[in-house]
């Protein structure tokens, strides 16, 4: 297939035919969201940090992370309603350009209340920039390679959490506050050009979209028929499974070191190096089987590694066990998120990509915020253990909420959902 043949089949929404799954369209768009997810991670390890560092309170530097966080919730709809008139590009543009202009302020600002003001801004175009990325990287991926390919697109996560407060930690504490700045205005500056490389390679249009055909009827793009597999309970069903495995990856990222820490633990690094190392392993044997496998097996391979993890911490009988629990609990991850990213995918359909990126997006984005409180608060009346016995319940309730749209799923990679 030429490149105008590839660009009008991405500008029309359609699955490209070609098999080559890492080819220059997808590596740019790879490479985008390491760096966008990684300037957020070094963004939300390091800011609450030094703001602690020159006086102001904690509840203030946590409020860097909420308000972006927030920030970033709020505008999804917009910025998935924006994609699906087909206008990647623009919403690419706001939000790079727009990160741009955070980044850069932040070299001169000094008061924390116009850092709050513009982080909120930063979540905005946070919301944009990650939408259009996840959108573009579904959008070229062929149908059969959906699942296979956003595991692959999913991988950027991981990894920018190992690498990402490194760094800017690193360059805080040598080189100082501007010195951050200055490196994270540079790496959005290269998006931007990559973002350049992206638009002449799929040449994604500011027009308005084609008008999605109704149910059965024939595409008017290319007279197939539209299927829509997933109704709206469905579409709630897995967005609140998205939401309650978001809240387990939360306990676990989150109170794992408190917990660590009164059982009388020092560093715990190894277990977030074996559970990022865990994932991409499992990504990449598991990698071209997806499609095969289907969504429950999928699901009933990770579900277990997730449930396993949780057990062992409640047991937690010495700091070795944090081997097994990092190993396992990265397995859980690789299998079940990408499976429910791709599930959401489906069940909003080809004309709704923005729609269903931002749903995952926000999903993730209001169990993390919430997430963390309710666990917090839980965790004020309780002890740990119980802390992750609730998480295996949720776990639990997660595959029960998706097993009950596993049928509306089926086939959609032509494989079979037992």
């Amino acid at each position: 297939m030429n490149a105008s043949g590839l660009s009008q089949k991405i500008s029309n929404n359609e699955p490209i035919s070609k098999t080559v799954l890492w080819n220059k369209a997808f590596i740019t768009i790879w490479v985008s969201a390491l760096i966008m997810s990684s300037l957020a991670q070094m963004f939300n390890s390091y800011l609450p940090n030094y703001a602690i560092s020159i006086g102001t309170t904690g509840a203030l530097a946590g409020a860097l992370v909420t308000v972006c966080s927030m920030g970033s919730l709020i505008m999804r709809p917009f910025a998935g309603h924006m994609i699906d008139r087909k206008q990647c590009v623009l919403a690419w543009m706001i939000g790079v350009f727009g990160s741009m202009l955070c980044y850069g302020s932040y070299i001169f600002i000094g008061s924390v209340a116009l850092m709050l003001v513009m982080r909120t801004l930063a979540g905005f175009c946070y919301a944009f920039l990650s939408g259009a990325v996840a959108t573009i990287a579904s959008r070229s991926l062929p149908k059969e390679q959906l699942m296979e390919g956003m595991g692959y697109y999913g991988l950027a996560q991981p990894i920018a959490t190992g690498i990402g407060p490194a760094v800017g930690l690193w360059i805080g504490s040598t080189l100082g506050y501007k010195a951050v700045m200055i490196f994270s205005f540079v790496m959005i500056s290269i998006v931007a050009c990559l973002g350049n490389i992206l638009s002449k390679e799929s040449a994604f249009s500011f027009k308005s979209a084609p008008s999605a055909p109704e149910p059965g009827e024939p595409d008017s793009e290319n007279g197939e028929k539209e299927e829509y597999p997933g109704g709206f309970s469905a579409k709630v069903r897995i967005f609140s499974a998205l939401m309650l495995f978001a809240i387990t990856r939360c306990c676990v990222t989150s109170f794992i070191a408190p917990y660590t820490t009164q059982k009388g633990f020092g560093n715990i690094s190894f277990f977030f190096f074996l559970y990022t190392v865990s994932i991409i392993v499992t990504r990449i044997i598991v990698g071209k089987k997806a499609g095969r496998l289907g969504f429950t097996r999928m699901m009933a391979m990770g579900i277990p590694a997730l449930t396993a993890s949780y057990v062992l911490l409640i047991w937690f009988p010495a700091k070795s066990i944090l081997m097994p629990v990092g190993i396992l609990f990265g397995i859980g991850v690789s299998l079940v998120n990408p499976t429910l990213h791709t599930a959401i995918l489906v069940l909003f359909g080809k004309y709704k990509q923005g729609a269903a990126n931002s749903a995952y997006y926000a999903a993730c984005d209001s169990a993390f915020a919430l997430g963390a409180l309710m666990l917090g608060a839980l965790l004020d009346i309780s002890d740990y253990p119980f802390l992750f016995l609730t998480s295996t319940v949720i776990v639990v309730v997660t595959f029960i909420l998706f097993y009950g749209v596993a049928k509306q799923l089926s086939g959609s990679f032509g494989g079979t959902e037992n």
